[in-house]
């Protein structure tokens, strides 16, 4: 019997300081995944060939592919993984955030709680769809 691969979280910044900020934050916070730190669109949507992604945590402001842009293509590859987008507060970026398919917005700054809650739901969503979708397999 082979040992399952652990499942990912993609976190996705143009900037590096804010990647390793994330990552300590979510270091103790998702205990038993995989924390994938990425700078661009392109290298977070690799990561789906490659591995099984429980949530992607991405900026909007990138250079080449946007946040936005990022959100849509993963919906088209993995429509029931998560995302949280983390960006300066706009209206018009959170109107294009929930119509790409977000899960989450997040304005900064935002409160550690309110960033903790939203990974957290967000993973207990995937583990429950993840559960479905074995039960569908074990049922055929």
């Amino acid at each position: 019997m082979t040992a399952s691969p652990t499942l990912a979280i993609v976190l996705v910044d143009d900037e590096p300081a804010v990647l390793a900020i994330l990552h300590c934050l979510l270091r103790d916070l998702t205990a038993g995944y995989d924390l994938i730190s990425v700078t661009d669109g392109a290298a977070a949507l690799a990561q789906f060939a490659h591995r099984s992604i429980a949530l992607v945590i991405t900026d909007d402001h990138m250079p080449g592919m946007d946040g936005l842009a990022l959100i849509t293509a993963v919906k088209v590859v993995a429509p029931t993984c998560p995302v949280v987008l983390i960006t300066a507060a706009n209206a018009h970026i959170e109107r294009g955030a929930w119509a790409a398919g977000a899960d989450f917005y997040l304005p900064m700054p935002f409160p550690f709680t309110q960033f903790a809650a939203a990974v957290q739901t967000a993973l207990t969503h995937e583990a429950a769809v993840g559960v479905r979708r074995e039960m569908e397999r074990a049922a055929c």
